[in-house]
């Protein structure tokens, strides 16, 4: 079954607004 690209781009969206909270960057390569 295809992934549900709307799922993944908003738990991405969401990881990212969660990590810059901390200061992390943005779309590290590989970060699960």
């Amino acid at each position: 079954m295809p992934p549900n690209w709307q799922n993944v781009t908003d738990m991405v969206l969401w990881r990212e607004i969660k990590n810059s909270r901390f200061g992390a960057p943005s779309f590290v390569p590989g970060a699960r």
